[in-house]
């Protein structure tokens, strides 16, 4: 697990907080929120592939400024709920939609119940439904639970049965399998750090007993499911302090985990947006942390790519002995390789490398005469091995003469040095090839090393393969 951050484009990216972000497509859109000064309604699109900024036009009935409203996604269509906007009676009352194909904004009327106003609030879609767990209506804490029915576009009061949580608002949720998850809030008294779960198919509430590191009382922190597993990030604590810390929750054991990350790990914050962005990675925007506003954003990889070993140093006597490199001075066996010789020292190659020592300790006349003649290496090969024997230095350009290093050189260098048991020469190859390897060549570099003892680069082919769909 590791967080990333991402470049920042302080001139185009917007401040704000209690906005809404929306992954469609290879880019991020965030609309309206606080900027610290006026409430906005600019819709604004971080293009994934290249991290530029636009601000896409948009057409029909635009909203209002607001902020504590939700977005939800659904086919291509924005759904856009709620909010407050500064004016009385501060939370609205309406659904708008705006469609990222045509960029079109449709104020939407809904059908059956009266539509109520809400603000902080929560919206998840399952199936075809935004259930939204209401937070405030500008003035009061509320519990109430609605759905709206996208394709019929019906309003609907719920009346789910069971423990369920107290009034709240700037809480967070998250649907995992067909369970609704509310976290946490704020009740006008104190901050929360309660869970309560609902079953979407028999409309009961539970407040499950949890256990592991929970988290401190909070609000306007953030909630995903994601591949099993829910996290929760940032939020705001007692005097307002905000939070950089990750929970992982499992609903399986029911057991909450403070996971503690890389260095990279982002400033405090809440009223901030955390997206998912891919099937392992979530994608940190905005929020707040008193009067300041995060212009840094970061993208969270829940399965990067493995790491590869750092090549090992030369060892001190190696320094000594490097000038005996295929030096025919006091040498003692001669290699004939593609007909050209290679000189080495007995005690040398075979103090460093057993195939070499089984090969002397073989008795083969060609050891007793003095000259061995390898078939099977090219002589550029074979000049890299002797040379890190020698030296403890990788050097894959050595012996080259000119010619081009191709991915089918490095597996053939990869080859070898399995052959003869040198670990560091397989782990630099490893270290040139993992940049050549791409979505579209993956399963051909893995089977070209299947057999050589090099975990590294297959786990990292492995790790291409499983994501080869991502952009």
């Amino acid at each position: 697990m590791k967080w990333t951050k991402l470049p920042e484009r302080q001139d185009d990216a917007p401040r704000v907080k209690n906005h809404t972000a929306i992954f469609y497509e290879n880019s991020l859109y965030i609309y309206a929120g606080f900027d610290g000064t006026r409430h906005q309604n600019t819709l604004h699109a971080l293009d994934l592939r290249n991290y530029n900024w636009t601000r896409p036009t948009t057409c029909g009935p635009t909203p209002l400024a607001r902020n504590g409203h939700t977005a939800t996604l659904y086919g291509s269509e924005v759904y856009v709920i709620g909010g407050w906007n500064g004016n009385l009676p501060y939370a609205t009352e309406d659904i708008y939609v705006l469609n990222l194909k045509t960029m079109f904004w449709e104020k939407i009327i809904p059908y059956g119940e009266a539509m109520v106003a809400c603000n902080m609030h929560s919206a998840d879609l399952y199936e075809d439904k935004i259930y939204v767990f209401r937070g405030g209506d500008g003035s009061n804490y509320l519990n109430d639970l609605h759905s709206f029915d996208i394709p019929r576009r019906v309003w609907s009061k719920i009346d789910a049965h069971g423990n369920h949580p107290s009034a709240r608002a700037n809480h967070s949720s998250c649907i995992h399998n067909h369970h609704l998850y509310i976290f946490g809030g704020w009740n006008g008294i104190e901050r929360l750090n309660d869970l309560y779960v609902l079953d979407l198919k028999s409309l009961i509430w539970s407040k499950p007993r949890t256990h592991g590191e929970i988290p401190c009382p909070r609000a306007g922190m953030s909630l995903n499911s994601l591949n099993g597993k829910i996290y929760l990030f940032g939020g705001s604590g007692v005097s307002s302090a905000c939070y950089s810390d990750l929970y992982i929750f499992d609903p399986k054991t029911l057991l909450w985990s403070d996971v503690h990350t890389n260095q990279d790990t982002p400033t405090p914050r809440a009223g901030h947006s955390f997206t998912v962005i891919s099937c392992h990675k979530l994608l940190l925007f905005g929020g707040s942390c008193g009067n300041q506003y995060p212009t840094t954003y970061y993208i969270l990889d829940l399965d990067p790519p493995p790491q590869l070993q750092p090549i090992p140093p030369p060892e001190d006597l190696r320094l000594h002995i490097r000038s005996l490199f295929n030096n025919p001075s006091f040498s003692d066996i001669k290699f004939i390789v593609e007909g050209r010789a290679i000189y080495a020292h007995k005690v040398i190659i075979t103090m460093l490398s057993e195939p070499f020592q089984g090969m002397f300790a073989s008795g083969m006349r060609e050891t007793r005469e003095g000259s061995i003649e390898i078939k099977d290496i090219s002589y550029r090969t074979f000049l890299i091995l002797l040379k890190y024997l020698y030296t403890g230095e990788v050097e894959i350009s050595a012996g080259t003469e000119g010619q081009s290093l191709s991915t089918e050189s490095i597996i053939e260098i990869m080859h070898a040095a399995d052959r003869y048991l040198i670990e560091p020469v397989i782990i630099a190859c490893e270290h040139m090839l993992i940049e050549r390897v791409t979505n579209e060549n993956a399963e051909v570099i893995k089977g070209c090393v299947e057999n050589i003892h090099a975990d590294n680069i297959k786990s990292y082919c492995d790790w291409k393969i499983r994501y080869k769909n991502e952009f």
